[in-house]
């Protein structure tokens, strides 16, 4: 019960933090308990013993996302977006991959990263190295960046704190970039994933998650027919209505 309490507590305290960021986009990442609902999901989480290599990156990733998280004037994101951060973290979330705390901190840093305002254009600088302070975002969120946070997505459907930071991030960079929108959607099958992931939580999963997943779907399939295809084979429709 104890430890229920301290639970209770570090998720109200998380929840009455509120900077400029995230009044941005307050209608994906609200102030809601995103504690995991699952007794079962929680039990397999507990038995996984976390090394204190493991530890030290998890603290340094807890770190930086409290830094970016309260950067209202968004110097400390551009400066993590443009040095190799986001590559560093997939990195190690792919190294630590059952370490589910260490996925959970590290796609906060990556959500609080994703409200960059990315460069769009092709810069290119001396000997056509992109200047330090570009920030790409197809460059940012490649194809094995995208690949891993994919994969934590699908290793961990019932981590309502990991799904809610993950959909918000997906949904961010895909309605900065129209070509990470087209690569989810054909190379991913993210469609699919959200799908899947709103199935497994149909009980249990809480209204973030489901407004999450509800808006990544809607940006994904505005002038895509290829994504509502793809939503009626898997019969989502019906999934979607009863959201």
């Amino acid at each position: 019960n104890r430890n229920k309490e301290k639970s209770s507590n570090r998720s109200s305290n998380d929840g009455n933090r509120r900077s400029g960021l995230h009044r941005q986009w307050s209608s994906v990442w609200a102030k809601e308990d995103n504690t995991i609902s699952l007794q079962s999901h929680e039990e397999v989480r507990k038995e996984y013993v976390e090394g204190e290599g493991e530890t030290i990156i998890r603290k340094a990733f807890k770190l930086i996302a409290d830094l970016t998280y309260n950067d209202t004037s968004g110097y400390f994101i551009q400066q993590f977006a443009i040095n190799g951060t986001v590559a560093i973290i997939t990195k190690r979330m792919k190294q630590f991959r059952r370490n589910e705390a260490l996925q959970e901190e590290a796609f906060k840093v990556i959500f609080y990263i994703s409200f960059v305002d990315f460069d769009s254009t092709s810069a290119v600088g001396q000997n056509n190295v992109p200047p330090l302070n570009y920030a790409n975002i197809v460059n940012i969120f490649n194809d094995n960046v995208l690949t891993i946070l994919c994969y934590t997505m699908n290793r961990y459907p019932k981590n309502q704190k990991l799904q809610d930071a993950a959909l918000s991030t997906l949904r961010m960079i895909a309605f900065k970039s129209q070509n990470i929108r087209v690569n989810l959607i054909e190379c991913f099958q993210i469609v699919e994933q959200v799908l899947n992931i709103l199935k497994s939580n149909w009980k249990h999963s809480q209204r973030m998650v489901n407004l999450a997943a509800c808006e990544l779907l809607k940006l994904l399939t505005t002038n895509h027919e290829e994504a509502r295809n793809r939503i009626r084979r898997q019969k989502g429709s019906t999934l979607l209505l009863a959201r």
